[in-house]
């Protein structure tokens, strides 16, 4: 069996970046692919970074060549229109129209769902920061595989400002709590899972 080829999409721009670097942080998708390839050690994991001006992005083919990618999270907010933002709802749009298996973790699931057209918003009820407490899965949420093991009620890690507001056609809201209604969510789109 070929090792799986991974792609990891950076959700921040440079200067994102730079401010979590100085606040003591690491690059998020160096955090990712260190993960990956500590999960996978067979694994080639490639980076890239959508919200750079002049990124030279994978499209079309050179998607196809990925059994996955995964996006990070990011300082930015997917409905500021600037071209850090769009570029990275262009090339995920890519990415669900190649039918590579995509997995995104907050921003991920923002820029997914703006993608596969939902609308995300800055969240009425405030930030969301250190833990989300009280996530709770849904009755898929609970048959879901990635919930494998997992207690109906729990709290996880998080920060975030932002909120899926309407969920995209194809969208299943696996976890909810109290400040989202959308914790997590299952999107199938042009016969992609995300």
């Amino acid at each position: 069996m070929p090792a799986p080829r991974l792609l990891v999409m950076e959700g921040n721009s440079p200067e994102t970046r730079a401010q979590h670097v100085a606040a003591g942080g690491t690059v998020a998708s160096t955090g990712y692919a260190n993960l990956l390839q500590e999960l996978l050690p067979s694994a080639i994991v490639d980076i890239c970074f959508p919200g750079d001006p002049g990124a030279n992005l994978p499209i079309g083919e050179a998607l196809e060549g990925y059994d996955g990618v995964a996006i990070t999270g990011s300082g930015l907010h997917v409905y500021e229109a600037s071209p850090a933002v769009t570029n990275q709802i262009d090339l995920t749009r890519e990415a669900l129209k190649s039918g590579t298996p995509v997995f995104g973790s907050c921003w991920g699931l923002q820029v997914l769902t703006v993608a596969a057209g939902g609308v995300v918003r800055k969240n009425p009820k405030g930030r969301e920061i250190g833990f989300g407490r009280r996530i709770k899965l849904t009755e898929p949420g609970r048959k879901h595989p990635m919930y494998v093991g997992k207690p109906e009620v729990f709290n996880a890690p998080t920060v975030h400002l932002d909120e899926v507001e309407t969920v995209a056609p194809g969208t299943t809201v696996l976890a909810t709590n109290e400040v989202s209604d959308v914790q997590s969510a299952e999107i199938r789109v042009n016969g992609a899972v995300a």
